[in-house]
């Protein structure tokens, strides 16, 4: 199960079968979804909030019993709400959402300054 902090869907558990870095999360009425797969689009109601993932997800199986049993993955992870959320039309165009997260794993991951020397990089 994948546990939603802060923001508008604090204290959702959603079962997704994708933990991407950057997680949109729709909201409709007081239906709460995340598009974690590839080709999931929002519909022109939802309201859409971007989570950020804390950490690296867990895998594990579910079981299910019966005539028809066997077992399917499932993703274990935990998103925070992020503060720097996209403009709605980032968050909605399929491009742009790639585009935007793209920018905002730079901004994480890019190529930091070298420190001062007798200084300590602090990234």
């Amino acid at each position: 199960m994948t546990k939603f902090i802060g923001g508008p869907a604090h204290g959702t558990y959603l079962d997704l079968r994708h933990a991407p870095l950057f997680l949109r999360v729709v909201i409709d009425r007081q239906e709460i979804d995340a598009l974690d797969l590839p080709d999931d689009a929002p519909t022109a109601r939802e309201r859409i909030v971007v989570y950020r993932r804390v950490g690296e997800p867990g895998h594990g199986i579910v079981c299910t019993r019966g005539k028809h049993g066997g077992g399917r993955p499932l993703i274990m992870a935990e998103y925070r709400f992020y503060g720097l959320q996209p403009h709605d039309h980032q968050a909605r165009q399929r491009l742009d959402w790639e585009a935007w997260c793209a920018g905002q794993q730079l901004f994480f991951n890019g190529p930091r300054p070298a420190p001062l020397p007798g200084q300590r990089n602090l990234f």
